[in-house]
């Protein structure tokens, strides 16, 4: 269904300390200690896993992708599978204003038709956790879509990452 080749499997969260990487480590995940606010480019088909994260963590994952080609000159935003809070209630429930400072690449790629999201039903024990995941799969945007997409921009004081 997804397309996912079996590679090597990175976990990082920013809040993961010592004890929880050597877990990883032996129970065969990689680790990192390198917080890259998810400015990463996926070379190859990736699942990225990311519940409860800010929408600039999310904003800034397209924004690598979306302007960055593989070598078939191919932008690598369709190699990605993310499972993350929905794109299309974040964007219904955050303010214009916010979406320009915090969301903009999400705004281009729902508003672009670049995103198709599948919701995940909740069948947890308790309604209000896990209650607005999807599987986001994307298709690589036009030369003219591209031209207008800039860097995102956080002020800290603003913003929800770590």
């Amino acid at each position: 269904m997804l397309r996912i080749e079996e590679a090597e499997t990175l976990v990082f969260d920013p809040v993961h300390g010592e004890n929880e990487r050597t877990v990883l480590q032996r129970i065969g995940l990689q680790s990192s200690t390198e917080n890259t606010q998810c400015k990463v480019r996926m070379e190859k088909r990736t699942l990225v896993f990311m519940p409860h994260c800010p929408k600039e963590l999310t904003n800034n994952l397209l924004y690598s992708n979306l302007r960055f080609c593989d070598k078939q000159n191919k932008s690598t935003v369709s190699n990605l599978v993310l499972i993350s809070n929905s794109i299309s209630n974040v964007l219904l429930r955050t303010p214009d204003s916010k979406i320009k400072k915090f969301g903009s690449i999400l705004k281009i790629a729902e508003d672009s038709n670049l995103v198709k999201e599948t919701n995940i039903i909740n069948s947890f024990k308790f309604s209000d956790i896990f209650n607005d995941l999807a599987v986001h799969e994307f298709t690589g945007p036009t030369e003219d879509l591209l031209k207008g997409i800039s860097t995102p921009v956080y002020e800290d004081e603003d913003t929800e990452m770590i």
